[in-house]
């Protein structure tokens, strides 16, 4: 798959790992400590989950069994490396975005199978079976770019850019167009794993549209021709320098048939700043700079006087924060997704945050909730910065209005 690059500076890691300094650098995700970083998928379920050795050790109960163990941060695109080692007769599992399991199991010297060591379990068979016998250290490198998978086991590549079709068994949830955690497999049998590291890939596919470009407002409008216009670009940035002496008016997308999508930004507010990014232009995602604040439908990832975040996401004020978006209309309603800073604010492997079928956010565009529109940023209150904005149109469309009666 073609990739389009997005270079510009890394991500801050979020939910105790540590960050990385750019765009070349891996994030340690576990620091062979303790479980920092990590938490249980089912939090009632047995934790079998220890350390020990400077490795994260899963020791399933006789009775009780065990419970997958994901990363509190949630990845799009990445590279990984991890370091695993199974009993005699064991069986485990690395899910990518906790959706896509890369087989782990003692099967060391048999043919290759998709249910084998390497798999993508239930998809696609590895080229070779490389795994070592059990009780010995394997080494693991992988890279997921939007669905295309590569694994290299002990040194040998045994998937090249395998395009997974779906989600495999025991995936977290079946949303696959968001960013998602990592998560390794406890309801089966023991593991040990270490040097896990990620290493996040700022570039997208080509089905991702492009909707800053760096250098110009191409492609974009003011919500009001007549208003001011506080929007320059500088730094490649998309900068609105509103402030509460003189205010400026929206910026929209001149494309205006987005319905449902995956929206990436990034962007930047002092704190106590405020703003917003209005999907369809009628759902308003909340901007604030509030770190430290408690969550309520008026803070960071709030669906604006709606819905408040599941809880506070936010960095400290004048540092790049990132915004990753689903949007999904259906007949009840407008389904919404959101991962701020790498945690998921709205929506959870349960489910989206639905906003039921006639409402919109205050402020919304004219027209009806369930019509396609643009993405459309808000300028008229203080100042903020965006850069990196991508989205990736999804199947539907608006319902077709209805017939006029028959005379």
């Amino acid at each position: 798959m073609r990739r389009i690059p997005l270079a510009l500076a890394a991500l801050l890691a979020f939910g105790g790992f540590a960050a990385a300094a750019d765009a070349g650098d891996s994030i340690p995700l576990f620091n062979g400590k303790d479980k920092t970083g990590w938490v249980l998928l089912d939090p009632n379920g047995y934790d079998g989950w220890s350390v020990a050795g400077g490795a994260l050790v899963h020791t399933p109960d006789a009775e009780k069994g065990g419970t997958d163990i994901v990363t509190a941060e949630q990845f799009w695109n990445f590279d990984l490396h991890f370091e695993y080692t199974i009993p005699k007769g064991s069986e485990s599992g690395v899910y990518l975005r906790g959706r896509y399991e890369i087989q782990i199991c003692d099967d060391a010297g048999k043919p290759p199978s998709p249910h084998g060591t390497g798999a993508i379990y239930g998809k696609k068979a590895p080229s070779q079976n490389a795994a070592k016998a059990p009780g010995e250290w394997n080494v693991v490198d992988a890279t997921i770019f939007e669905k295309d998978v590569t694994v290299t086991l002990n040194g040998v590549k045994i998937l090249d850019r395998f395009p997974v079709p779906s989600f495999t068994g025991g995936a977290v949830e079946p949303i696959e167009d968001l960013p998602g955690p990592l998560m390794l497999q406890g309801g089966r049998g023991a593991a040990s794993f270490r040097n896990i590291r990620i290493r996040p890939i700022r570039e997208f596919g080509r089905e991702h549209i492009l909707l800053f470009d760096g250098k110009t407002k191409r492609g974009w409008r003011l919500l009001d021709p007549k208003g001011v216009d506080r929007w320059s670009v500088a730094e490649g940035c998309l900068i609105n320098r509103s402030d509460a002496k003189k205010r400026g008016t929206d910026l929209l997308t001149i494309r205006d048939d987005f319905f449902n999508f995956q929206l990436h930004l990034e962007y930047n507010v002092a704190q106590g700043a405020n703003s917003g990014v209005f999907l369809c232009g009628r759902y308003e995602i909340q901007i604030l700079g509030d770190h430290g604040m408690k969550p309520t439908p008026h803070t960071a990832g709030a669906v604006y006087d709606k819905v408040a975040p599941a809880f506070h996401a936010s960095r400290p004020g004048g540092e790049w924060q990132t915004f990753d978006a689903l949007v999904k209309h259906n007949d009840f309603g407008t389904d919404i997704w959101l991962v701020l800073n790498g945690r998921r604010v709205l929506g959870s492997f349960s489910g989206a945050t639905r906003i039921p079928k006639g409402e919109v956010t205050p402020g919304a565009l004219p027209g009806e909730w369930s019509d396609a529109g643009p993405l459309r940023l808000q300028g008229d209150h203080d100042g903020v910065r965006f850069r990196n904005i991508w989205i990736k149109p999804l199947p539907g469309s608006p319902p077709a209005p209805p017939k006029p009666a028959a005379p």
